[in-house]
């Protein structure tokens, strides 16, 4: 319980921060045909403009996963390292299809002036005060997050509700039809 509260914390501290950037997965098109191949690719970038597209790493991904109608594969061994794109997805069949990756943890070190910076930015002056409490405001502002990224694909025709797939992250955002 401890760990995905510490990572919910960590995902609304850094929304839309100057410093952790969003990562997303996103095909060449979210709509194809049973016969199409759909190049997928994992950008970073803010507020889902790419900035920059992000090759695949073993180290830093936990899982990648693929879901579907009676379909659960798991794709992160049968990529190969530095991969761009990151998948090149086919159905054969009709139906929705999701997309998964949970990727391990990442490190941030901010000097004390550059995380006071970042705190302010960020509208925490309360971390500031509290951080003035405890006689940390000559210290560095470490952090720590994970990533859990999803995204939606949709062959043909035929829905399903595979958009509302418990995945098995430790922290999901699953809508409700």
């Amino acid at each position: 319980m401890n760990r995905i509260l510490f990572v919910f914390i960590a995902l609304v501290i850094f929304a839309g921060s100057g410093v952790v950037h969003e990562y997303f997965l996103e095909p060449e098109t979210f709509f194809s045909n049973s016969k199409d191949v759909v190049d997928v690719r994992l950008y970073v970038g803010e507020g889902l403009k790419k900035e920059d597209e992000i090759p695949f790493k073993h180290s830093k991904t936990i899982g990648f996963n693929l879901f579907g109608k009676d379909l659960v594969k798991e794709l992160t061994s049968s990529i190969p390292e530095n991969a761009m794109p990151l998948y090149a997805f086919s159905a054969g069949k009709e139906g929705n299809y999701l997309l998964s990756s949970d990727r391990n943890w990442f490190y941030i070190n901010l000097g004390p002036n550059e995380f006071e910076d970042y705190l302010k930015e960020e509208g925490m002056e309360y971390v500031i005060q509290h951080r003035k409490k405890l006689g940390e405001c000559n210290k560095d502002g470490k952090e720590r997050y994970q990533r859990y990224i999803k995204t939606l694909l949709q062959v043909g025709e035929l829905t399903d509700t595979i958009f509302s797939k418990k995945t098995g992250s430790d922290l999901e955002i699953i809508p409700y039809g």
